[in-house]
């Protein structure tokens, strides 16, 4: 990840409906670290009525002293309509076990967004 010496790491997590933002939470940042772990857990209240419209966006940012926050990558992890694959398979099994701890590992894509 190119992480600049100094900077600190932090992943938001976002719920998207609609391709609309529902609400964002974000983890704790982790300062100097080219590769920072990250173990916290988020729950978001969705109506279940809104789980095929519905997706998680998870972006990794990275900021510095007084610069502004900028983005390392990301993944979404949603229903069919969005996602294929490590993803669906992810949303498929919290979906399936609401009450479980549920993890995975996921690669990150590199956005062309400014």
């Amino acid at each position: 990840m190119g992480v600049v010496p100094g900077s600190s790491v932090f992943v938001k997590v976002s719920l998207i409906n609609h391709n609309k933002f529902v609400k964002c939470k974000k983890t704790s940042a982790v300062l100097g670290s080219a590769d920072p772990v990250y173990n916290e857990t988020f729950s978001f209240r969705a109506d279940p009525t809104e789980l095929d419209t519905a997706s998680l966006r998870l972006t990794v940012l990275q900021s510095a002293e007084g610069d502004k926050s900028h983005e390392l990558g990301r993944v979404m992890v949603g229903p069919y309509m969005y996602t294929r694959g490590k993803e669906l398979e992810h949303w498929n099994e919290m979906l399936s076990k609401p009450k479980e701890l549920v993890r995975r590992w996921h690669a990150l894509c590199h956005t062309t967004e400014p």
